[in-house]
């Protein structure tokens, strides 16, 4: 997966552990970056790793991939 750049709904829940609801959810509101073509909703990986980071306390989440 580290080389695509956009993810679907159900690898950002893969990668998360967060339910399928609550990442469309997410997508749906904005709180996540993503981008729509037509009805697909993709998650760009580089916005969102930062934004994971953004909210993570203590450490680097990039450090750990």
């Amino acid at each position: 997966m580290s080389n695509k750049v956009l993810l679907r709904i159900s690898e950002v829940q893969e990668l998360t552990g967060w339910s399928r609801a609550k990442c469309y959810a997410m997508a749906s509101s904005g709180e996540i970056p993503t981008i729509r073509s037509g009805r697909s909703v993709r998650v760009p990986i580089g916005p969102f790793m930062r934004w994971i980071e953004g909210r993570t306390k203590g450490g680097s989440v990039l450090d750990a991939a």
